[in-house]
């Protein structure tokens, strides 16, 4: 279960008796720290939270001290910073040695609930834009009313927009502009803004994509540890195949999105999907192979030996005059890393893996051989309305 999907479903189980939430966002970082940008916590009055932005420092202090926090700011949207540096980690003493910095946004949960808005860009496979205000300067001449507040929120969807509608035009229009920016470079940064009126603020722009589809072709038992990795990632998934009442089939319908049949499932596909075949059926693997022959799917794999990977491509070959060598390249047969995994846990464990490495663009090295940060660096950019 993604993330997203644990928040939610905490969200609406304390809602549902009246309790009050805050929710605490990861909203810039420096040096090397645990999440990144658009990690989020919810947390009640008696400690109770769901989330994770630490791997359980930062969570242990929140909880002692962020309700108070809020309220001595008169219970609106507060800026909170953690710094695990060596010199910061001394003035609260957790001694992680983590060497980052981390800055949080603390906001009572209300009607502006940016959870509602990402879970329903989630549902409708939409990649959303939030522009989150965390500080600003005025000028003399710029009236109380014209101030963007720490907090101000302005979430973009393809088509449609959320924002306070007391902003001023000019801070509505800026703040508009670094959403359909932050579309465009698919990324989150930081930005410094400047407006004619004189007031000057700085914006956590986030991009959140689409969650990875996950097309797994094969109604096995091998299939559910697929499946359910998958879905603990935050993918959507959907299984293929003959339907059934009993076995496996019964519970990857209730593990995945969807439970389709073959040709109703290759219609879905599209070039950023990911392919996994599983069927253990010579001919249902060549049928799908068949349908794939010339499209740049992001991931197509194959489980099995290397010698039924090369039946496969022969008979495709053979049926297929010309087609092109490069996708034979691309498909990863078999499936998985080489991590020395056996069983059906330790098998999706490695095709999982592999997947996710893919969609990062990364070698899928040890990590103590990487000599770059292990996240991307967060970007910190100026911006003049």
């Amino acid at each position: 279960m993604s993330d997203l999907s644990q928040l939610l479903i905490f969200r609406d189980r304390q809602q549902a008796v009246n309790t009050p939430l805050l929710l605490v966002t990861i909203v810039r970082t420096a040096g090397s720290t645990y999440r990144r940008p658009g990690a989020r916590l919810l947390l009640t009055p008696d400690g109770q939270h769901e989330g994770t932005i630490s791997g359980g420092c930062i969570e242990a202090d929140l909880i002692e001290t962020a309700w108070n926090r809020v309220a001595k700011n008169g219970n609106r949207p507060t800026m909170m910073r953690y710094d695990t540096s060596e010199d910061g980690e001394i003035l609260w003493g957790t001694g992680t040695g983590c060497g980052g910095q981390v800055d949080l946004l603390l906001e009572p949960l209300g009607t502006d609930d940016p959870l509602a808005f990402l879970a329903e860009g989630h549902r409708s496979d939409e990649e959303v834009a939030i522009v989150t205000v965390l500080e600003h300067r005025v000028s003399d001449r710029m009236g109380v009313a014209q101030i963007p507040a720490l907090g101000t929120r302005f979430c973009l969807q393809r088509g449609r927009s959320v924002y306070p509608q007391n902003l001023p035009k000019e801070v509505v229009t800026e703040l508009r502009r670094l959403a359909e920016r932050t579309f465009a470079e698919k990324r989150s940064f930081v930005a410094a803004c400047k407006l004619q009126a004189g007031a000057e603020f700085e914006v956590a722009c986030e991009f959140v994509p689409i969650p990875p589809h996950l097309f797994v072709f094969g109604t096995g038992r091998d299939a559910l540890p697929v499946v359910q990795l998958a879905k603990d990632l935050g993918w959507k998934v959907t299984v293929a195949g003959k339907r059934a009442t009993v076995g496996a089939a019964v519970q990857l319908q209730e593990l995945a999105d969807a439970f389709l049949a073959t040709e109703e499932a290759l219609k879905l596909i599209k070039d950023d999907s990911l392919i996994l075949m599983m069927s253990h059926n010579f001919l249902s693997d060549l049928s799908v192979l068949e349908s794939l022959a010339r499209r740049s799917v992001r991931y197509v794999g194959l489980l099995g030996p290397k010698p039924r990977r090369e039946k496969l491509v022969t008979e495709l070959e053979r049926t297929n005059p010309g087609w092109d060598r490069k996708q034979i390249d691309r498909l990863h047969a078999p499936a998985g890393l080489d991590i020395g995994a056996e069983g059906p846990a330790g098998i999706a464990l490695s095709i999982v893996a592999e997947m996710q490495a893919v969609l990062a663009g990364r070698s899928a090295g040890s990590l103590r051989f990487r000599n770059a940060p292990i996240y991307a660096a967060s970007s910190s950019v100026s911006s003049a309305a």
